[in-house]
């Protein structure tokens, strides 16, 4: 797309507002394919083209987002996948959301915590550690108060303000993918994954037992 690079910044300076959004329309329809090509012209110095880049750009990551969400959503198997669920549902409704920066804090309180239960043989002596941890130290719970709001709703608002929606019961392992609880999950996954390994990991019961004695604690 680079070679059309002038072409592209004459087409979204256009004064005809349907030429430029035509222009627009056309640079989506390329996918996220062309997203790099596109930052590259947030470069040029035109502060009206890189509006429009933007735009496009934006547009790009929301649709890409919504199609693969539909996808997730069809097969919601696993905690990974309800994970990743999420993550696009954010992407869906915030563009441009490091998505990275955020997973990577589970990562980080997983190993906290793994410094915290090394030492701890029992099972039930772990969960009380990680229910003190991640509702004492880090500080979540419910917002039983504003429940419809979306900041309830996209997990980069409750990790932020560690608020969300309340917990349903647990039963059948089922909950509430926007709740508190999903990142508590996804904390004990990353933390049975350090503990075990790749291949222990795939085949463990620890999380869903680690789970079980949660909801009767």
């Amino acid at each position: 797309m680079l070679k059309h690079r002038d072409a592209i910044v004459r087409l979204l300076t256009d004064e005809d507002p349907a030429t430029i959004d035509l222009t627009k329309r056309q640079l989506v329809s390329f996918g996220p394919m062309i997203i790099s090509d596109l930052r590259e012209l947030l470069t040029c110095g035109n502060d009206l083209v890189g509006g429009h880049v933007q735009d496009v750009i934006a547009e790009i990551e929301v649709e890409d987002a919504d199609k693969k969400l539909e996808a997730l959503c069809a097969d919601i198997a696993s905690n990974q996948v309800l994970e990743e669920a999420c993550w696009l549902l954010a992407q869906s409704f915030l563009p441009g959301l490091d998505v990275p920066a955020y997973a990577k804090r589970f990562d980080l309180w997983a190993s906290e915590l793994r410094d915290k239960t090394i030492a701890t043989q029992s099972d039930l002596s772990r969960v009380q550690i990680f229910g003190d941890f991640f509702a004492k130290q880090l500080g979540f719970r419910g917002n039983s108060e504003n429940y419809y709001d979306l900041k309830n709703a996209l997990l980069p608002f409750v990790i932020d303000a560690r608020r969300g929606r309340q917990n349903l019961p647990m039963e059948h392992d089922s909950l509430d993918p926007v709740s508190p609880r999903l990142i508590l999950m996804q904390i004990l996954a990353n933390l049975a994954y350090i503990l075990e390994g790749e291949e222990e990991f795939e085949q463990s019961t620890k999380l869903t037992f680690w789970i079980r004695l949660l909801n009767h604690a």
